[in-house]
């Protein structure tokens, strides 16, 4: 019996990114196009990556985990959410 197809069919996957940059566009790595050196800036995370632009802070990038800012339900990928002066996007991958 092959071990991994058997136990690969049991397998559920989860919305959880498992790791998100945590970083601002104060940083150059972390702007529009993110550098994958900021992996050594990853911290984990059980929701979602998100990216902000933060129209209040002269339009900032902030890049981290969804459930530091209370979004504790799976929002939809790549869907722009306006909150406040801020223009969020999710995604389930760094």
């Amino acid at each position: 019996m092959n071990l991994f197809k058997h136990y690969n069919r049991k397998i559920s996957v989860s919305a959880a990114a498992g790791y998100c940059y945590q970083c601002n566009s104060a940083n150059p790595s972390c702007r529009m196009d993110v550098s994958a050196n900021l992996r050594v800036d990853g911290t984990p995370c059980n929701g979602q990556c998100y990216t902000r632009i933060n129209r209040a802070a002269g339009s900032a990038i902030y890049r981290g985990c969804s459930w530091e800012h209370g979004f504790m339900s799976r929002q939809q990928p790549n869907t722009i959410v306006l909150q406040g002066d801020s223009v969020w996007m999710f995604c389930d991958t760094p």
